[in-house]
């Protein structure tokens, strides 16, 4: 463990849990804004999403409509996307 992560764990022992819990998601936001990121929209990025937010939860429909417009979309490509 780095001399960071020791005097950041200290600090956090000796606050309440409510206040610890705030001060662990500001550092996931930290995270989030300068850590090394995936590209947008590749495999990896997908994963990466997933594991830090969890799975993902349609409305009734709105699973089939996002995959009718990505359809859509990929036949106005001329790339072959096979």
């Amino acid at each position: 463990m780095t001399d960071t992560s020791t005097r950041l764990e200290a600090l956090l022992a000796d606050l309440p849990e409510e206040k610890a819990l705030e001060i662990v998601d500001f550092a996931t936001f930290l995270h989030r804004q300068y850590a090394q990121k995936t590209g947008r929209g590749t495999a990896a990025a997908i994963l990466q999403a997933l594991d830090e937010d969890g799975p993902l939860v349609f409305e009734e429909g709105e699973l089939d409509t996002l995959l009718d417009e990505l359809e859509a979309l990929r036949q106005l490509d001329p790339v072959d996307h096979a």
